[in-house]
């Protein structure tokens, strides 16, 4: 099995204004890098069903920022990078309050190259629509479970060909940026030992590797304005 990274893992939905988001002002504001500081930036283009993003990345974490979705994108594992990652989306509710946002999402996707039939047999619909001679090619199931007063876990189960993909979507009502600090903290490692539990308890699914990113920083140096 191996965890898909080239995935948000945090995801704020709101009203945003891309033209803030400038690497100067993300290394200032976000990443906290102080000013005068030569750093390297990495540019990598991610394909999307709305077309190509372009994910700026500074020593593993990444973001991405259109005018209704801010993405954070945590390249590597490990808890210290997890609270790094947090904490640049906290910095983005205490920096822009008045930002109008509505969700406030925790992302993880795994995916089983070679699932058992046990697996399998567990993903199936009980329509038995086999008897008709149809061949399952793919299915995807869709289950909401309410985590806690404001949390919902949306948990998708998608049979794709000769692989399955497990999709956590995490989703917590922030009601205004000021909530936001408190939903972020936390979060990422709460909801992954979550989500393995799952995979471990109901498929028998443990060990995984990572699917990440090849970053390459830019050969040009930026530098926060001064």
């Amino acid at each position: 099995m191996r965890r898909d990274l080239q995935i948000p893992t945090l995801v704020v939905t709101g009203a945003w204004n891309p033209a803030i988001f400038q690497v100067g002002w993300i290394l200032d504001h976000l990443f906290e890098v102080e000013r005068g500081t030569k750093v390297q930036i990495a540019q990598v283009v991610r394909n999307t069903n709305d077309g190509p993003q372009t994910i700026y990345y500074y020593e593993q974490l990444g973001i991405h920022v259109s005018d209704r979705r801010l993405e954070i994108f945590v390249n590597s594992e490990g808890a210290e990078l997890a609270a790094r990652a947090e904490g640049m989306a906290a910095r983005v509710f205490e920096v822009l309050p008045h930002t109008p946002v509505s969700a406030f999402g925790t992302n993880f996707v795994f995916i089983e190259p070679q699932p058992s039939d046990a697996v399998i047999d567990k993903l199936k619909t009980h329509e038995r629509l086999e008897q008709e001679s149809f061949k399952l090619k793919a299915q995807r199931v869709l289950s909401t479970f309410g985590i806690d007063v404001n949390t919902d876990l949306n948990f998708s189960r998608v049979i794709d060909g000769d692989s399955v993909r497990f999709d956590f979507n995490y989703s917590t009502g922030c009601g205004t940026a000021a909530n936001g600090p408190e939903v972020v903290r936390g979060a990422i490692y709460r909801y992954l030992e979550q989500s393995l539990n799952v995979l471990r308890k109901y498929y028998e699914l443990e060990t995984y590797d990572l699917e990440t990113f090849l970053i390459e920083p830019a050969a040009k140096q930026e530098r926060v304005e001064q």
